[in-house]
């Protein structure tokens, strides 16, 4: 699938209406007596498995070599997310089970995806304690899977294999994101058809140089349903013991099978996008949705003449939800009246610190209600006073509460004078004397929503959270230097404002009051001597500043976030205090925390705008990264020799510096790899050509 010779052969020999074939074959039947399955019949319509049948709409059309493939749309839902990559997570689960304890690794692989955090309103949803027994999961289940896959799997093969696993989970991901886009260019197209054949090289070579040597036989949960299906028959069809054949035990040898439709379907995507559009305008996801609802509501009823019963439940639904609708615009229309929050089961007050609003506070209709032109919106609420004195008097040893106040001074007066961001300000205690925090008091609110456009130019919303784990964020990184990440990560430890006073010594006046919203927040830095990207299939990878870096924490405009960013922790490397050096509560971690994870893979596959933003091209974003490798090093040297700083995992990082490559694992493609790139990329031009003349090399090399 995906190589020179399959793709010639999805474009030269394509299937299409053998009207003379059939007239010939039928001729003979009818007019010589020739046998339908004689040799002279065979000789005609049996290479492409065809029958002397009339079609009723070629002979009426006049149609002679209609394409019979630009009728059939491909199905994503089903060829990949519960074709192509449920059956290889299904097998990766064979082949943990295959190595030497292999029922703790699979148990450790369900202990990681228990870890990582949801994202989004339902982009990535809470997985199972049993996610390796994939017992009631849809396709967005394995969707999700597939998306956080990487930092789940790694590790839990021998390093050989682990490696390969690796490469092709990226690419898989990368692929997946691709096909799934819901407004494509040129360049994207161009991507999946140089990511196609990667996958399918991978795939195999997985197959080939990994599986092969694992011995993998049935899951439990296989073994047991073939026993079950067993049973059924020999209850249905009862027969002598004698001749009744036992019921097998043992569990049977399974492979990763590649000879399927579905996986050589994958290749249809890069010719069928441009013909039918992006595959969200056929997807086959809107009527699987519809299921979950009959199936909810058959379960309410007595099994006999179900359907009257569900329709009249439906419309009571209906009737229901009308109803709410028109109960919660009434509440709209209130003024002053808040929403009541339900507290989520088994989650307790305590839950958020001191300077955080917890999960039992209700939000106003106003809050609810937010311009879409808007960046950002933070409530103006003030009933969650922070009183500067006694908070910073409370666990004074705190490392995050380290020059809270200067820092805090520094940021909002170089906001007040204009001062580009460029990661903190810093000023003398004199012109700190400039700016007065009103009665030493900040007030705290719940969340804040950030808007943004999508690479489809749309608008859509991140809501930040510090007393859940959506409180990530990612912005643009103001660094200059050559080969400079593109983004700055930072975690939300509260969202304030207050109201500020900006004093004008010369003329002993006040120069400004206003309200200034701003957020306190943990930084987290690229990790140095890591290489990440498209050309090295890995995803970005970042930590915590150490708390011995006068850039650990600081404030940040909410103007310059971005959106939302989700992070799943580095398992294979563990936990660490020496970053933050206290197990002492501590408002950089959340409550009940007492280490930090040493790093965190950032999930550019999360959804399709984060990969679209690492990738470049997207039409609504305005700051386009570049397409050509979505992925630099951090702390290369800038091309005017100065010194900036880099915000690295581990501290600053000196650009003099230069990252040390494995100049064999960054080698340039071959003659006969770029002969196939070249060709992949020219097929997609409908004035190509192509004839038999074309002399191209159809060697599968496998490195990338």
């Amino acid at each position: 699938m995906g190589q020179v010779r399959d793709i010639q052969t999805r474009l030269r020999h394509v299937r299409t209406c053998f009207v003379e074939k059939v007239k010939q074959a039928r001729k003979l039947i009818y007019t010589d007596g020739r046998p339908i399955n004689g040799v002279h019949v065979e000789r005609l319509l049996k290479e492409t498995s065809s029958v002397p049948t009339e079609n009723v709409f070629v002979e009426r059309l006049g149609i002679t070599d209609f394409d019979f493939s630009k009728l059939l749309v491909v199905d994503f839902l089903h060829e990949f997310e519960l074709g192509v990559w449920k059956t290889l997570f299904k097998h990766l689960i064979r082949v943990l089970y295959a190595c030497p304890n292999g029922a703790d690794k699979v148990s450790e692989l369900d202990a990681r995806l228990c870890q990582v955090s949801t994202f989004g309103v339902s982009t990535i949803r809470r997985f199972a304690n049993n996610a390796s027994e994939m017992k009631k999961l849809a396709a967005r289940d394995f969707e999700d899977l597939l998306q956080c896959a990487i930092p789940a799997f790694e590790g839990l093969l021998p390093n050989e294999h682990d490696v390969r696993l690796m490469k092709l989970l990226y690419r898989l991901g990368e692929w997946h994101a691709l096909a799934k886009l819901r407004m494509h260019t040129d360049e994207t197209l161009e991507s999946l058809a140089s990511c196609t054949p990667l996958v399918g090289t991978l795939m195999r070579e997985f197959r080939d140089k990994s599986c092969s040597q694992f011995q993998t036989v049935e899951l439990p949960s296989e073994q047991q349903a073939r026993s079950r299906r067993q049973a059924q028959i020999a209850a249905q069809y009862p027969t002598d013991s004698a001749s009744r054949k036992p019921q097998a035990t043992e569990r049977k040898i399974r492979t990763l099978n590649l000879f399927t439709y579905k996986f050589h379907a994958m290749a249809d995507y890069i010719h069928a996008i441009p013909w039918f559009g992006t595959i969200d305008s056929y997807s086959t996801q809107l009527g699987e949705l519809a299921h979950r609802l009959v199936k909810r509501l058959y379960g309410l009823t007595n099994k006999r003449e179900p359907e009257g019963q569900i329709g009249r439940r439906y419309k009571r639904a209906q009737l229901l939800s009308k109803a709410r609708i028109a109960k919660e615009r009434a509440n709209l229309k209130g003024k002053g009246r808040a929403v009541e929050v339900a507290t989520p089961s088994g989650v307790r007050e305590e839950m958020a610190h001191a300077h955080q609003v917890g999960f039992g506070y209700g939000e106003r209709p106003e809050d609810l209600i937010i311009p879409l032109q808007a960046h950002h919106f933070m409530s103006s609420r003030r009933d969650h006073p922070v009183d500067l004195t006694p908070f910073l008097q409370q666990e004074p040893l705190d490392p995050s509460k380290k020059d809270f106040l200067p820092k805090l001074e520094d940021h909002l007066l170089g906001r007040l004078r204009g001062i580009p961001f460029d990661g903190d300000y810093e000023f003398t205690d004199k012109e700190w004397q400039l700016v007065v925090i009103m009665n030493e008091r900040i007030y705290s609110v719940k969340t804040l929503r950030i808007n943004y456009t999508t690479y489809d130019v749309r608008r859509d919303q991140d809501v930040i959270n510090p007393s859940t784990d959506h409180c990530t964020v990612l912005l643009n990184s103001p660094e200059t230097q050559h080969n400079a990440h593109c983004y700055w990560y930072a975690q939300v430890l509260g969202i304030f404002h207050a109201d500020i006073i900006h004093l004008d010594t010369a003329m002993g006046s006040v120069k400004s009051k206003e309200r200034m919203e701003f957020l306190w927040v943990r930084w987290l830095g690229i990790e140095p001597d890591y290489r990440f990207g498209s050309k090295a299939a890995r995803l970005p990878k970042v930590g915590f500043i150490p708390e011995n870096d006068d850039f650990a924490f600081g404030f940040l405009d909410p103007l310059h976030v971005i959106r939302a960013c989700h992070l799943i922790p580095d398992f294979v490397r563990g936990q660490t205090n020496e970053l933050l050096g206290t197990s002492l509560p501590t408002a950089a971690r959340k409550a009940g925390e007492s280490s930090d994870w040493w790093n965190y893979y950032v999930m550019i596959f999360v959804d399709r705008d984060m990969f679209m933003r690492y990738r470049g091209g997207g039409v609504g974003h305005i700051d386009l990264q570049s397409s050509e490798d979505y992925g630099v090093s951090p702390g290369s040297e800038d091309e005017d020799g100065s010194d900036k700083l880099v915000m690295v995992a581990g501290g600053q990082s000196n650009p003099d510096d230069e990252e040390q490559l494995d100049s064999e694992e960054f080698d340039s493609d071959d003659d006969s790899e770029a002969a196939e790139h070249n060709w992949l990329l020219d097929y997609l031009d409908p004035s190509h050509q192509y004839d038999s003349s074309d002399d191209l090399n159809e060697s599968e090399s496998s490195s990338e």
